[in-house]
């Protein structure tokens, strides 16, 4: 014998049918995004603490944060090739840099922004002296890093300020 059940309204077995609402759909896309997101974030934060990593050993010997004295005559000429890598990124940084002429600084008194004395096309800077060394290859090596380090950090940085546009949730993803 059939038990005799409830009859439905004709609304009700439509929705059991229709499966998750638009809504439902756009906060599952919404979801999967966010976790992409902090995928990728996690990936390039693992990068970045590997080529940081890579760098302290080249410099330093060690990865760890603590700050060393170098001891050895090996550590500083590390030191030095470091630094010296430095100041060539800087100069060769300079080489391309472009300004545009014209403009004049405030005066201190008043604080008024800058006024524009001529308008021209933006110009390279000119040179002040013959063009700077190249590196050896140990500097390369160091100059090299560093700029992938700085490579890394932009993209993560990016990713971030990518998330907090898209209203996604960032406060775990800090950098040890």
């Amino acid at each position: 014998m059939k038990e005799a059940t409830a009859p439905q309204a004709p609304g009700e077995a439509k929705a059991e049918e229709k499966g998750p609402s638009p809504e439902d759909k756009s906060a599952e896309e919404r979801a999967k995004e966010e976790k992409e997101y902090q995928k990728r974030v996690r990936e390039v934060t693992e990068r970045l603490k590997s080529a940081r990593d890579r760098y302290l050993m080249a410099t330093r010997g060690t990865s760890g944060p603590e700050p060393t004295v170098p001891t050895t005559q090996e550590e500083m000429r590390t030191r030095a090739d470091d630094l010296i890598s430095r100041l060539r990124d800087v100069q060769q940084g300079q080489a391309g840099v472009t300004y545009e002429p014209g403009l004049d600084l405030p005066k201190p008194a008043t604080g008024a922004p800058p006024t524009t004395v001529q308008t021209g096309p933006i110009q390279a800077r000119p040179q002040a002296g013959p063009a700077p060394p190249g590196y050896t290859e140990r500097q390369k090596q160091l100059s090299d890093l560093r700029n992938g380090i700085y490579q890394l950090e932009q993209e993560r940085d990016r990713l971030i300020q990518e998330m907090k546009q898209k209203g996604f949730e960032t406060g775990s993803l800090f950098l040890d």
